[in-house]
């Protein structure tokens, strides 16, 4: 929703005492909804005849969803893997209006096998204005494990 403000328009006739009144729509100063509602006032005079004009006011959503990731991580890799089983938390997301789709749009799942090194995470959210925020972070995996070699026999 949204405060709109806007000129009320104001009738005049060729004799005295016309009086103008809104019929639909919501008054200069009020809360809008998203969308596009009409407006409309009738000025009346003391004969009984009317006119009236309408107008429309659109409101649109065009704030970005406020997607907000988990800090950066690094990790040791698994005993004798070059991987790493990582969970992490879902990102959050903060949205003016409802109706707002979060995904993953590159790197792994929480709960995959992440390789050694360094791998982004970016998570996207898509509101029902087509507006989207995102937010990435990196899942480091270190390769900790001394490597093994077995030397001969003297000779």
């Amino acid at each position: 929703a949204q405060t709109v403000t806007y000129t009320a328009p104001v009738g005049t006739d060729n004799c005295a005492g016309s009086v103008t009144s809104r019929v639909a729509g919501n008054a200069s100063g009020a809360s809008f909804g998203l969308g596009t509602e009409l407006v409309q006032y009738r000025v009346s005079d003391g004969a009984g005849t009317n006119s009236s004009c309408s107008f429309t006011v659109t409101v649109q959503d065009q704030q970005a969803p406020v997607v907000t990731c988990p800090t950066s991580t690094t990790t040791s890799n698994q005993a004798g893997q070059c991987t790493k089983q990582v969970t992490y938390t879902t990102p959050t997301v903060a949205e003016n209006c409802p109706g707002s789709v979060l995904s993953r749009s590159s790197g792994l799942a929480s709960g995959s096998s992440f390789p050694v090194g360094v791998t982004t995470v970016c998570h996207q959210s898509v509101d029902t204005s087509n507006n989207a925020g995102q937010c990435c972070f990196n899942v480091t995996v270190e390769d900790t494990e001394a490597p093994a070699i077995t030397c001969p026999a003297a000779v």
